[in-house]
């Protein structure tokens, strides 16, 4: 029988040669690769070598110019007490108490007594961790009454909480939006913004800062191409409520209408005006009375006027819903610590109880400060960022652009150190505002200062004069 098929006899033995050949490799290889065992005093030395580093630890964290002689912070923060941060600078051995100007703690709640009573009570409750992820284990009776607190307090159907303030917008704005969607979002919007847009993949398109015009514009563009492509892609606009960067506000009334006009989306990331602006604390959209339900994603943060950890996103039960299964940063994530949702709780409390004594008190303290640095005269090269009615507790005073063209950004980020190290010998503590390396923004040099609903009113008009007379001196030479 082989006699009429020759060659199916060589194919077999090929087969079987083969299959001996790379069944010996292995054997061969792992003799070869056999490793002796490391002594105890080798393992030993190993352990004694390694040192472990993050992530990009070699890549630069902030694009700020390098000062030469000066690192980006100069001191350790080792105590707060209402108004007063105390901090340990480098190559010091004894702790200065200074004005905090710095913190974004606007009612100082993170060291109110009555907020670190409920901490420790729920600590003894519950003990400190929550053990896994929301939708595991994760959930405790604190975090549902915290969503139920903000919920009611913004006047919407429901709440979700997050366990990290970058995370919630970061990760939100892809639970929402992909490859093929529309995002039209303001180009002077912070980094977790920028990092939820650059993640969710979708057509992302970047207005003027605060340009009405040109967003519109870019909405009618998004219109057309959904038009001749006959398909609806989901819109939306994301701004900020009182921008990071800058802290000015939104123009929030027109964007609504535009939205409503163009039929878009709104994704309202308002940190730093939730529990500041307002009669109420209810944030911008309180501000310009109107009601948090008309946002249709409304986005703060917990560490921020609350003085906790986390951030969370509010509005109607489906959309919320919808995060619980879809948003990254909340199915992924270990759930907050139930004494810090139980110190949110009784912080939030404390701003609904009494608006007068934080929120009143935070705009009209922020007030003062912006009209005395108004009145006291900026040197040429430098400006107040404006903001409506200004009422933002975050100011910043930025190096005008002629400025930089002229004396260069080495010499304007030079100079805003050494204020900011004048500041510090005068025990105010206020910092230079630093961009990371990710943001999408332009890295304008200004100084930051952050306003406190407790500063009395004195305090507050000195700090604004002595902050002004230090620019004057540096930057008049």
């Amino acid at each position: 029988e082989w006699e009429k098929h020759p060659y199916h006899i060589v194919i077999e033995v090929s087969f079987i040669a083969a299959f001996i050949y790379f069944y010996m490799i292995p054997l061969h290889k792992a003799k070869k690769m056999r490793v002796e065992p490391l002594t105890k005093k080798e393992e030993e030395g190993l352990l004694e070598e390694f040192h472990s580093e993050p992530f990009r630890s070699k890549n630069p964290d902030s694009n700020a110019v390098a000062i030469a002689g000066q690192p980006l912070v100069s001191y350790n923060v080792v105590g707060r007490s209402g108004v007063k941060i105390s901090i340990l600078p480098k190559h010091a051995s004894k702790a200065v108490e200074c004005l905090d100007l710095a913190t974004f703690d606007y009612h100082s709640l993170a060291t109110n007594e009555a907020v670190r009573d409920v901490a420790k009570r729920t600590v003894a409750a519950y003990g400190v961790g929550s053990c896994g992820p929301r939708g595991f284990y994760g959930t405790i009776k604190p975090h549902m009454d915290l969503e139920q607190d903000i919920a009611k307090f913004l006047g919407v159907d429901a709440c979700i909480i997050y366990s990290y303030g970058f995370a919630t917008i970061s990760t939100l704005i892809p639970c929402y939006a992909s490859r093929g969607d529309y995002l039209i979002v303001d180009d002077g919007s912070c980094l977790p913004i920028q990092e939820g847009c650059h993640l969710s993949r979708s057509h992302v398109s970047y207005y003027k800062h605060n340009d009405l015009f040109h967003l519109e514009e870019l909405m009618q563009s998004v219109v057309e191409k959904d038009s001749r492509s006959k398909k609806v892609s989901r819109r939306f606009v994301v701004t900020e409520g009182v921008f990071r960067n800058t802290g000015d506000l939104c123009m929030l009334p027109e964007i609504i209408t535009l939205c409503r006009k163009h039929k878009f989306r709104l994704i309202l990331e308002d940190s730093y005006g939730f529990g500041a602006l307002g009669a109420s604390g209810r944030g911008t959209p309180d501000h310009f009375k109107i009601a948090t339900s008309l946002v249709d994603i409304y986005v703060g943060s917990l560490s921020t006027a609350l003085g906790a950890v986390g951030g969370f996103c509010a509005g109607e039960a489906t959309m919320i819903d919808h995060q619980r299964l879809a948003a990254t940063g909340y199915v992924f994530s270990a759930s907050l610590p139930p004494y810090v949702t139980a110190a949110a709780s009784k912080a939030l409390a404390i701003i609904e109880s009494n608006p007068t004594d934080t929120c009143s008190a935070l705009q009209r303290n922020s007030a003062t400060m912006r009209k005395e640095i108004q009145l006291s005269r900026l040197p040429s090269g430098l400006h107040l960022v404006e903001c409506i009615d200004d009422i933002s507790p975050l100011i910043h005073i930025r190096v005008s652009q002629q400025y930089l063209a002229e004396h260069g950004r080495a010499t304007a980020e030079a100079k805003l150190a050494h204020v900011v190290q004048s500041l510090e010998a005068r025990k105010i503590l206020a910092v230079r505002q630093l961009y990371t390396i990710e943001e999408r923004v332009p890295n304008v040099p200004s100084l930051r200062i952050v306003v406190k609903a407790e500063l009395p009113s004195s305090e507050v008009v000195s700090s604004a004069r002595t902050v002004v007379a230090l620019l004057r001196g540096e930057f008049s030479r």
